[in-house]
């Protein structure tokens, strides 16, 4: 007797097909689950994890909504006097999609840095810079950049490679992670040059970074930090004028962070 299996495959095709696309799925959101997946150098992404525990944790940074603060720079020249004393008022929505504003006041004048994804300039006095989109978005992004370090070398295209342990001129032993950007292939990247970020090795937390501005090295110390909210962000940073081995100059600039506001959403 020969027997038909047509009406026995399709339930057993049906639940195969079925049980693949639950595994697909389970398999992806696995992947989606480790935001570390992306970077290669398993050693720095250790070291970055243990950094944002240290800060305050990812899904916390995650759940950040906005966050508004107020800014002072001042740079030096080599001689020690003041170049030029500045305070800016920050405010970015980050979810659902990043927009944000910075205002400032120089020389009686006022001026304004906005950005979004549809629209990005920078204004004097109320009236619109022609031609002013790349320097604007450059400012924009180097501002959120800085601010939200560690975390932000999370973000794609950046070339993250961790260079072993190093002693800080404060004592410090530190955990070095290289960074690479390439604005011309990457628009979340402000510049095209090279970062290096130095943890704590002991906690994780961020002390200090060098950056090559070619021809010059510039190195930022963050000297003070605020634990009021869940978050921990930088209150006072110093930046000196170095060479490639640290070996300090002079002091570039003081920068100082206050009156934090953030709205965490659920």
């Amino acid at each position: 007797m020969q027997i038909n299996l047509t009406r026995f495959q399709k339930p057993t095709w049906l639940l195969l097909l079925i049980l693949a696309i639950g595994c697909s799925t389970h398999t992806e959101d696995k992947i989606q689950e480790n935001p570390f997946a992306h970077i290669q150098d398993k050693k720095a992404a250790e070291v970055l994890e243990k950094a944002f525990n240290t800060a305050g944790g990812l899904e916390d940074y995650r759940n950040m909504k906005t966050i508004s603060y107020e800014k002072r720079s001042v740079l030096f020249l080599e001689d020690g006097s003041t170049e030029s004393d500045l305070t800016q008022q920050h405010s970015y929505t980050l979810q659902p999609e990043l927009i944000g504003d910075i205002i400032w006041k120089s020389d009686g004048n006022s001026y304004r840095i906005h950005y979004s994804a549809q629209d990005t300039y920078k204004e004097e006095n109320g009236v619109r810079i022609p031609d002013s989109e790349e320097s604007a978005r450059k400012s924009f992004f180097s501002a959120t950049y800085v601010l939200l370090i560690p975390f932000k070398l999370l973000d794609p295209g950046a070339k993250l490679t961790y260079e072993g342990r190093d002693t800080l001129d404060r004592g410090k032993i530190a955990d070095v992670i290289r960074a690479e950007y390439d604005a011309d292939k990457h628009d979340n990247h402000s510049t095209s040059e090279v970062w290096w970020y130095y943890f704590d090795a002991k906690d994780g937390a961020h002390l200090s970074s060098l950056v090559f501005h070619p021809p010059t090295y510039a190195y930022i110390e963050n000297d003070a930090i605020t634990d009021e909210h869940d978050i921990r962000f930088n209150i006072y940073r110093k930046t000196f004028r170095t060479d490639a081995s640290r070996n300090k100059e002079y002091l570039r600039g003081e920068f100082y962070y206050y009156n934090y506001v953030i709205n965490a959403g659920q």
